[in-house]
């Protein structure tokens, strides 16, 4: 994903940023050079964005811009010392022995990012060959942001993939044997400085299926542009229909849906976020609805207020009937020093409504809770996962977070944070799946300036969140 307004603290995967890279510069591990990291308008995807230096301020990390620049940079010595740098972005379950989990990874230095993809047979983790449709050079970039099935022997994993100057459009399709690449339209175009990606995909069956995401430019701040991007499967090829986009379609307007879910061939939800990127912009929550022959913008509550600098984003979506579904992710302000609070907004069948969630980083301004991601096992049975704490270079830790939904109130449940909590440790949770009430998943990213960027892996047994990361790449 994207940052597109001055990050409100200086946090890895600030906004939802996806990349482990991005995670790397927030601790020093990697460090941006002047003249491809932060000059306004650089590259997209450029050759050795990032080099070893000593750590950032925590101005210059307030001020990254898009994390696309970082996805074609390659990992640092340091990092590369410890090992592999690789982090999980989403996960799917179709039974209790049949689970994915998607992501990306770079071997060493002078590495560019490759997919990752991890399975799970019911006893351990195991890595499983894919694709890299966006190649394998230094300045490579192939990463799946979401994975879910139709069935255990069809499935769909999205994400970006590197091509010339550009970002685009990634899909890839299980059929019971291998992986392989499925060609995608491209709207935000293949020229330098294009952008389009895939954040989510959901399927009613296998001719039936949405992937959603957005398009545009890469630059960051006044002159980006974001707009919502859908696709449709038909059971033979993907196909862009064009959606409403109420934060405009000129420069400096943004659009972007990170979440879809389908209740039925003719009720499904898409939710994201939209806005300007200008000083005085403000990002407001979206959602629109597909009635099986239109999408159409549903009204949603701003609880960061849409003054400037406000700020409102729904990451992910957990529905359990059509009328009973969740919108997770971050609410609060971009003025400094900043202030992110778990959001969670509920879907009735007739408006969406904001419902009071733990924030167990506080409220107090420079605080930060987010929501990434969401799902239902039941009506009376969802999580929300994500991450909480200020974790600005060198004064602060990254813990995991999670919340249950009991049918009654949100309660804040207990992880472990494997990455550690020692000053500049961050743990967080990216996606999670369940089963059945007593097998769930989540996953995401860990990192220590002493283990470096790495995957993490939680299951819940019905009565805890046990860290199974030792075994996740048996």
């Amino acid at each position: 994903m994207k940052l597109r307004i001055v990050c409100p603290r200086a946090v890895a995967w600030c906004n939802r940023s996806r990349t482990g890279m991005l995670a790397l510069a927030a601790t020093g591990a990697l460090a941006l050079t002047a003249a491809t990291a932060l000059a306004p308008g650089g590259p997209v995807v450029g050759a050795q964005a990032a080099v070893l230096s000593a750590a950032p301020t925590p101005a210059q990390v307030r001020t990254v811009p898009l994390p696309e620049m970082l996805r074609g940079a390659a990992p640092a010595t340091a990092a590369a010392s410890v090992g592999l740098v690789s982090f999980l972005d989403g996960v799917f379950c179709t039974s209790r022995t049949r689970c994915w989990a998607v992501g990306g990874q770079a071997a060493g230095a002078g590495m560019g990012i490759a997919n990752q993809v991890l399975r799970w047979n019911g006893t351990r983790w195991r890595k499983v060959s894919v694709p890299n449709p966006g190649g394998t050079g230094a300045d490579s970039v192939s990463e799946l942001f979401a994975v879910r099935c139709v069935a255990a022997a069809n499935c769909w994993a999205v994400g970006e993939r590197s091509g010339g100057g550009a970002l685009l459009n990634e899909a890839l399709h299980w059929n019971g044997k291998k992986w392989t690449a499925v060609r995608t339209p491209d709207p935000g175009g293949k020229g330098s400085g294009k952008i389009s990606e895939l954040e989510d995909s959901t399927c009613v069956t296998s001719a039936d299926c949405w992937a959603v995401g957005d398009f545009g430019s890469g630059t960051e701040g006044p002159t980006e542009k974001r707009i919502n991007q859908v696709l449709h499967w038909n059971g033979k090829k993907w196909s862009r229909l064009r959606v409403v986009n109420p934060g405009g379609t000129r420069t400096g307007h943004v659009n972007t849906l990170y979440s879809v879910r389908c209740l039925s061939a003719n009720d499904c939800t898409a939710a994201g976020d939209y806005g300007t990127t200008s000083a005085s912009g403000v990002l407001r929550n979206q959602a629109l609805h597909w009635n099986g022959k239109k999408w159409s913008q549903e009204n949603t509550a701003n609880p960061g207020g849409t003054k400037p600098g406000g700020l409102n984003e729904v990451f992910a979506l957990g529905c359990a009937a059509a009328d009973n579904c969740w919108g997770t992710g971050s609410y609060g302000s971009t003025n400094p020093p900043g202030t992110n609070l778990n959001e969670i907004l509920h879907w009735n069948g007739k408006k969406w409504a904001k419902t009071a969630a733990p924030n167990p980083d506080g409220t107090k301004t420079g605080k930060g809770n987010e929501l990434d991601a969401a799902t239902c096992v039941s009506s009376a049975n969802c999580w929300a996962v994500g991450n909480y704490g200020s974790t600005m270079v060198g004064d602060g830790v990254g813990r995991n977070e999670a919340l249950h939904w009991n049918g009654r109130k949100w309660a804040k449940v207990k992880t472990p944070n494997p990455g550690g909590t020692a000053t500049g440790d961050i743990n967080e949770l990216l996606g999670v799946r369940c089963s059945a009430p007593g097998n769930c998943w989540a996953v995401g990213i860990l990192e220590s300036l002493t283990n470096g960027v790495r995957d993490e892996i939680l299951h819940w047994n019905g009565k805890k969140w046990s860290d199974v990361q030792l075994f996740s790449q048996a």
